[in-house]
């Protein structure tokens, strides 16, 4: 799929599963992210905050989550964003990601 991005084809994609669906709020929580014909540039955010891709592939992306500077429980949806498949970029959300204070990092 990276070709057909690449030339400037429209491809749908999306992001449809998120392992594990918690972590603690300090962070350091590896989350893989499936889907489909999921962008090379597509970021991924947790309640606002970037979580640091390790790997990708066109139906997956590995990430770290960052640690939440309120220090407070957070659930929510995950978000991907890309920038290369229209103009003005399209984002993607799904599931729910739970930062949890009863966790320990």
């Amino acid at each position: 799929t990276t070709a057909a991005f690449a030339a400037g084809v429209r491809v749908e994609w999306s992001i449809s599963a998120v392992t594990p669906t918690s972590g603690s709020v300090a962070g350091g929580q590896y989350l893989t992210i499936t889907g489909s014909a999921i962008p090379p540039d597509t970021t991924i955010d947790v309640g606002n905050i970037e979580c640091a891709i390790v790997n990708r592939t066109g139906t997956t992306i590995v990430c770290v989550t960052g640690a939440r500077q309120e220090l407070s429980a957070w659930a929510g949806p995950i978000t991907a964003a890309s920038k290369t498949v229209a103009p003005g970029g399209e984002r993607r959300t799904c599931c729910t990601y739970t930062y949890d204070l009863g966790l320990t990092a």
